[in-house]
């Protein structure tokens, strides 16, 4: 997250992405599963002339990471990108975060390398990012490698 929660705190964390959604720089959703917020996930990086748009901000309850939660949301999300008329639904992360990355990978987008010093860290440290994406020619045959995958996450 490029905002540093735990030294400031979620009041002062929540304001600034509303301001960020007033901006038109972040569109958050919050992820609900069992009738409960658990976690959130935003279109960012919005480029209307481009026909792009990030989708990051994305954290869970650790009770939810590794479930049916992520690939859920990213599914509506990624689709209802596409239906708006994106034609490239990008992912970044961390280059270190290696949960993520595989999470990304999981969901069937496309490794496009490595972004040297691409932005800084809340402690001042230079990020490397991983930048990941879906196009829209692709999107049919993700859309149903994810569906698969939650199909076999119902019949457990």
């Amino acid at each position: 997250m490029p905002y540093p929660v735990r030294e400031r705190g979620y009041a002062d964390w929540f304001a600034w992405l509303r301001g960020e959604q007033a901006a038109g720089r972040w569109a958050p959703f919050a992820v609900y599963a069992d009738d409960v917020i658990v976690g959130q996930s935003c279109y960012l990086a919005i480029r209307p002339a481009d026909s792009g748009v990030e989708i990051g901000g994305t954290w869970y309850a650790p009770a939810f990471q590794a479930t049916f939660v992520n690939p859920t949301a990213k599914l509506l999300l990624i689709g209802h990108a596409f239906t708006c008329g994106a034609e490239r639904v990008e992912l970044k992360t961390d280059s270190v975060n290696a949960r993520s990355r595989a999470a990304m990978l999981k969901l069937g987008s496309t490794f496009e390398g490595i972004h040297r010093h691409h932005m800084r860290r809340p402690d001042g440290t230079w990020r490397d990012t991983a930048w990941f994406s879906i196009l829209r020619e692709e999107w049919d045959e993700v859309r149903a490698k994810i569906e698969a995958r939650l199909a076999g996450l119902e019949a457990r």
